[in-house]
Protein backbone atom coordinates (compact mmCIF):
# COMPACT_ATOMS: atom_id res chain seq x y z
CA UNK A 1 0.00 0.00 0.00
CA UNK A 2 1.34 3.40 -0.93
CA UNK A 3 1.64 6.00 1.83
CA UNK A 4 1.26 9.70 1.10
CA UNK A 5 2.21 12.34 3.65
CA UNK A 6 0.11 15.52 3.74
CA UNK A 7 2.04 18.50 5.06
CA UNK A 8 2.07 22.26 5.40
CA UNK A 9 5.46 23.58 4.25
CA UNK A 10 7.05 26.74 2.98
CA UNK A 11 8.17 26.93 -0.64
CA UNK A 12 11.80 26.90 0.53
CA UNK A 13 11.20 23.61 2.40
CA UNK A 14 9.66 22.08 -0.73
CA UNK A 15 12.55 23.31 -2.90
CA UNK A 16 15.07 21.86 -0.43
CA UNK A 17 13.38 18.44 -0.71
CA UNK A 18 13.25 18.68 -4.51
CA UNK A 19 16.97 19.46 -4.68
CA UNK A 20 17.79 16.62 -2.29
CA UNK A 21 15.74 14.28 -4.47
CA UNK A 22 17.54 15.49 -7.60
CA UNK A 23 20.84 14.58 -5.91
CA UNK A 24 19.65 11.08 -5.05
CA UNK A 25 18.95 11.82 -1.40
CA UNK A 26 15.23 11.09 -1.59
CA UNK A 27 13.98 8.55 0.91
CA UNK A 28 11.96 5.65 -0.47
CA UNK A 29 8.29 6.03 0.33
CA UNK A 30 8.61 9.76 0.97
CA UNK A 31 5.64 10.73 -1.20
CA UNK A 32 4.17 14.06 -0.12
CA UNK A 33 1.45 16.50 -0.98
CA UNK A 34 2.45 19.86 0.44
CA UNK A 35 0.33 22.92 1.05
CA UNK A 36 1.50 26.46 1.75
CA UNK A 37 -1.04 26.99 4.51
CA UNK A 38 -3.51 25.13 6.67
CA UNK A 39 -6.33 27.01 4.93
CA UNK A 40 -5.14 25.65 1.55
CA UNK A 41 -5.10 22.13 2.96
CA UNK A 42 -8.64 22.46 4.34
CA UNK A 43 -9.90 23.96 1.07
CA UNK A 44 -8.71 20.87 -0.80
CA UNK A 45 -9.64 18.39 1.93
CA UNK A 46 -13.23 19.36 2.50
CA UNK A 47 -14.91 17.60 5.46
CA UNK A 48 -16.25 14.69 3.38
CA UNK A 49 -12.85 14.10 1.78
CA UNK A 50 -11.17 14.31 5.19
CA UNK A 51 -13.58 11.66 6.46
CA UNK A 52 -12.37 9.34 3.69
CA UNK A 53 -8.73 10.03 4.61
CA UNK A 54 -9.54 9.37 8.28
CA UNK A 55 -11.15 5.95 7.66
CA UNK A 56 -8.29 4.89 5.38
CA UNK A 57 -5.52 5.96 7.76
CA UNK A 58 -3.64 3.04 9.24
CA UNK A 59 -5.51 0.38 7.29
CA UNK A 60 -4.25 -1.89 4.60
CA UNK A 61 -5.52 -1.70 1.04
CA UNK A 62 -9.26 -1.03 0.81
CA UNK A 63 -11.63 -1.31 -2.11
CA UNK A 64 -13.71 1.72 -3.05
CA UNK A 65 -16.79 -0.20 -1.92
CA UNK A 66 -15.24 -0.81 1.52
CA UNK A 67 -14.31 2.87 1.89
CA UNK A 68 -17.87 3.81 0.90
CA UNK A 69 -19.27 1.38 3.47
CA UNK A 70 -17.04 2.84 6.20
CA UNK A 71 -18.18 6.40 5.48
CA UNK A 72 -21.79 5.30 4.95
CA UNK A 73 -21.99 6.56 1.36
CA UNK A 74 -22.85 5.08 -2.01
CA UNK A 75 -19.63 3.92 -3.69
CA UNK A 76 -20.33 6.25 -6.64
CA UNK A 77 -19.98 9.17 -4.20
CA UNK A 78 -16.45 8.17 -3.19
CA UNK A 79 -13.83 9.74 -5.49
CA UNK A 80 -11.05 7.55 -6.88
Amino acid sequence: MRTVILSVETQSDVMRRILASAHGQRKAGDDRISFESVSDLWRVLAPKRMEIVRVMTGTGPLTIREVARRVDRDFKGVPL
